[in-house]
């Protein structure tokens, strides 16, 4: 019954309690000590708890077993949950039953006196270690599809590239002026695209790219390849575009550049403008050379080589106007599209 009585009173304990051999061997352990570490149950051991050396907690302990007067100590000790807490630790002689032990009680140090803020302290510690994790994860994540991200585009420049040198050499080798025509055709489409793809490697957006810096750089590229055979100016207002949109949009207007190239581009003094305007309603795209204008019979070969814009045009759900002014003048609009 005395023996009962003495656990209960040490269970109503705040502090953890223990009692140990000299070799910190646990016999007892309060509810207080379970609840705190799990598994400091009797045939475990203290040193199983401890962060320090084992030799110094070991050297405590036998310091405790030659004495009856409480001798202090200090130790950090690691909970269940992996939190290491540093304790005062209070140690002296005691016996149960006949066989010598140790009393150690474990006493909060002075920052942790207040067990539930310690606890919230614990809590928000574990929290900010798991958001760390996540954090680190999601960084290292981001370096890989970054690093794929760029080897794709690097790809993909690479084939455009090598499609080009193809035709090009396809072009020099064939006698046919018609073949060397639609092959000609083939790599500025395939420059134009190209030109797409690396204004998308280059924007810092996901989903869009600026509208001005796009219409200069497919302009530039279809220049590239029509020579000194025309003159672009360029306009275009300040905004964003669709990859969705823009595309195709590119391809219109390498279209439509090279068509002014064929027909505007012979004569001295030939020009084209390029404008591309943001308004209330969407965007307009404007090419306008001047040249001898769109041929009254639409079965005219001009009129018939703008199958491939009037199609792209479909695609983008846009409308395209052709008209003579002063030179061919064509005038496309296009909506916003939602960006998700």
């Amino acid at each position: 019954m005395g023996q009962d009585l003495a656990d209960a009173v040490l269970d109503a304990l705040d502090e953890p309690v223990f009692l140990v051999d000299h070799n910190g061997g646990i016999a007892f352990s309060n509810r207080a000590a379970e609840s705190l570490f799990g598994s400091a149950r009797r045939g475990g051991t203290l040193l199983d708890l401890v962060e320090q050396p084992h030799e110094a907690l070991i050297h405590y302990l036998r310091r405790c077993s030659g004495t009856a007067q409480t001798l202090p100590g200090a130790a950090t000790l690691r909970d269940v949950s992996g939190e290491l807490i540093r304790f005062r630790l209070r140690g002296a002689r005691t016996r149960m039953e006949g066989t010598p032990y140790i009393f150690v009680r474990c006493l909060h140090s002075q920052r942790d006196q207040f067990p539930a803020l310690a606890a919230k302290i614990r809590e928000l510690n574990a929290e900010i270690h798991q958001r760390r994790r996540i954090q680190a994860t999601l960084e290292e994540s981001l370096r890989n599809n970054e690093v794929l991200l760029r080897e794709l585009h690097h790809r993909v420049k690479n084939n455009l590239q090598m499609l080009i040198g193809l035709m090009a050499a396809a072009q020099r080798e064939t006698s046919s002026a018609e073949a060397r025509s639609i092959l000609e055709e083939v790599v500025q489409r395939i420059t134009a695209i190209g030109s797409f793809q690396r204004l998308m490697h280059e924007s810092q957006e996901i989903r869009t790219i600026s509208s001005a810096p796009f219409v200069q750089a497919i302009c530039d590229a279809t220049a590239t390849t029509i020579g000194d055979r025309l003159r672009i100016e360029v306009r275009a207002d300040d905004g964003e575009l669709s990859h969705e949109v823009g595309m195709p949009l590119a391809l219109i207007l390498n279209e439509l550049l090279t068509n002014a190239a064929k027909h505007a581009g012979g004569s001295i003094g030939g020009s084209v403008r390029v404008g591309l305007f943001s308004g209330d309603q969407g965007w307009e795209l404007v090419v306008h050379d001047n040249g001898p204008g769109l041929p009254p019979d639409p079965r005219n070969r001009r009129s018939s080589g703008l199958g491939l814009v009037k199609g792209l045009c479909r695609q983008l759900g846009a409308s395209l106007k052709a008209e003579n002014a002063d030179g061919a003048r064509f005038v496309i609009r296009f909506g916003r599209q939602e960006q998700t």
